[in-house]
């Protein structure tokens, strides 16, 4: 992610797109390999206690910003993974990798904007839903869920799409009240972050509104 933190949106672009393409051929060859009945390990023994290595970059995306509220401006970064459940692992991959294409698109949305910031909702959409499908690998997948909802609740909100960035900011109170490990796992500014992005993107503003 160094070319994404040192501004070169465009090149950090494709090396994603080439890191999905080989998340995806992983796939292939998973379901392939399912389908001609070769065994698969997977081992649900070790899903409790698993630890992908999932962080966040050091460095923050200064010009990624929203005109109200937080937005998360990290890049994520992958470790290994803590288990041996395969299709498990590369969905949780992709969406890694489709976060942080989201977040390069959020970035070019501020020099090319809305065709931009239109493929960063899709895309945070993509992340969001596979990781709603990652529930067996443990809370982590829907810590990262909340920071994806978040992002793409500005966008909508900016281009005054209320509805949409109201869906999102529900499922954020949604997963909240579901489990603790957000409160746990993410540092306190990211929690008020939230917290407050909820309140206060809830409804337009005044000048909004007009």
């Amino acid at each position: 992610m160094s070319l994404l933190t040192a501004g070169r949106a465009q090149e950090a672009m494709m090396v994603l797109q080439g890191a999905l393409g080989i998340v995806k051929n992983a796939v292939n060859q998973h379901d392939e390999a399912i389908s001609q009945g070769l065994p698969i390990v997977n081992d649900k023994s070790d899903l409790e206690k698993s630890d992908f290595a999932i962080r966040e970059s050091s460095v923050a995306l200064t010009t990624l910003e929203s005109s109200q509220g937080y937005l998360y401006n990290r890049p994520l970064l992958l470790g290994e993974p803590g288990t041996d459940d395969l299709e498990g692992v590369l969905s949780l991959y992709s969406a890694v990798i489709l976060f942080n294409l989201a977040l390069t698109s959020h970035v070019m949305g501020h020099s090319n904007k809305e065709n931009s910031f239109k493929r960063a909702t899709v895309l945070y959409k993509m992340s969001i839903q596979l990781l709603m499908n990652c529930s067996t690998l443990g809370a982590t997948p829907m810590v990262l869920a909340l920071l994806a909802l978040n992002n793409k609740a500005n966008i909508h909100y900016d281009y005054c799409n209320y509805n949409q960035a109201t869906s999102c900011l529900n499922e954020i109170s949604r997963i909240l009240q579901l489990s603790d490990y957000a409160y746990a796992t993410l540092p306190e500014s990211d929690i008020e972050g939230l917290l407050l992005n909820i309140m206060i993107l809830e409804r337009p503003s005044g000048a909004k509104a007009a």
